[in-house]
């Protein structure tokens, strides 16, 4: 977009076309319902057994505050088998993974334009998608997460409160966590053998020949390109919002895991993300010289410019912090 206004414009339309995909699958589920009701009716039969039809969904953006898709509605959408393929699920959402980031990216995209009510329909999206279609707890921490977070930017403290209660139920459990380390392990093993191997070849057909240069990329280097979320990129977003919540002490632990598995993957930018934050959480605890020396280091490992505007503003507040504290101590 060349404006603010194309952009927008360019979002809702983004926006309508993500929420109408909700609403034809409520659609087409109550529409069968209604023909399997008639059939049963036709031929004398009891219709008792016919699963009822569904409220529609919330038509104004106001109706979507406070809204959960309702359990017995996510089970037939996930459960559902018709072949017209109208309701949202794993059989009908081919890449689901890359729905979530495109999903991640296009609920970002509107909070940054301050359009707070426009990211209920798809938060909903993304619960959903989380839970019955990619039965990924980490995804659903974060939507909750984030859910609870748009409801404190619009002022809906009831309505916080009840999505934050929805994240604690999520918890990881200790089998989980022992897993995740076993691959970190492997990960490391796999790049030490890797290097050694690297280092061999190098060494036996030069440094020119073990590396050569493929084609320039500069033609696409500002081109976006969707690609699904890591897990470690899930625990950078979910520590964010913690700190953000104020729980700190979970939010430490999450960042620990993310920085550890973005190390492992060599996930550079994650790494800049991890120490960006371990830098606010740092300033949260009262040690603004540890938050600038986390800013520096988070500085090393991307160039991107979104980055890059949210480092320099916080390392030029932790740095304000630090003089204030210094110079109170002088006095």
């Amino acid at each position: 977009a060349d404006s603010r206004t194309t952009a927008v414009e360019n979002l809702l339309v983004s926006q309508h076309y993500l929420r109408r995909a909700l609403v034809l699958s409520v659609d087409s589920l109550n529409l069968k319902s209604l023909e399997a009701s008639l059939a049963a009716e036709a031929a004398g039969k009891d219709a008792t057994d016919v699963p009822p039809q569904f409220p529609e969904l919330p038509a104004d953006l106001e109706g979507w505050i406070g809204y959960v898709l309702p359990a017995e509605l996510t089970t037939r959408m996930a459960d559902d088998r018709g072949k017209e393929k109208k309701v949202l699920n794993r059989r009908t959402a081919k890449k689901p993974d890359l729905l979530v980031a495109y999903l991640d990216w296009a609920i970002s995209a509107l909070l940054e334009h301050a359009l707070q009510l426009h990211t209920l329909p798809l938060l909903a999206m993304l619960r959903f998608l989380a839970e019955h279609v990619l039965k990924n707890e980490d995804l659903q921490l974060y939507a909750w997460l984030w859910t609870a977070s748009v409801y404190r930017a619009l002022g809906l403290a009831p309505e916080a409160a009840a999505a934050q209660q929805s994240a604690a139920a999520l918890q990881m459990s200790e089998e989980r966590e022992r897993r995740l380390a076993e691959t970190v392990r492997q990960r490391e093993g796999l790049k030490e053998t890797v290097r050694a191997a690297s280092v061999v070849f190098m060494q036996r057909e030069g440094e020119s020949q073990a590396m050569p240069k493929g084609p320039s990329r500069e033609s696409d280097k500002f081109v976006k390109v969707l690609t699904p979320l890591e897990p470690h990129e899930v625990w950078v977003r979910q520590a964010e919002l913690l700190l953000e919540a104020g729980d700190l002490s979970e939010a430490k632990m999450i960042l620990q895991r993310a920085l550890t598995h973005a190390k492992a993957t060599d996930d550079s930018e994650a790494e800049a993300w991890c120490l960006h934050h371990s830098a606010r959480l740092a300033a949260l605890e009262g040690n603004p010289t540890r938050a600038v020396q986390f800013e520096m280091s988070a500085q090393a490992y991307t160039n991107t410019l979104r980055f890059w505007g949210r480092s320099t503003e916080a390392l030029a507040e932790y740095m304000v912090e630090q003089a204030a504290a210094a110079l109170g101590k002088a006095s």
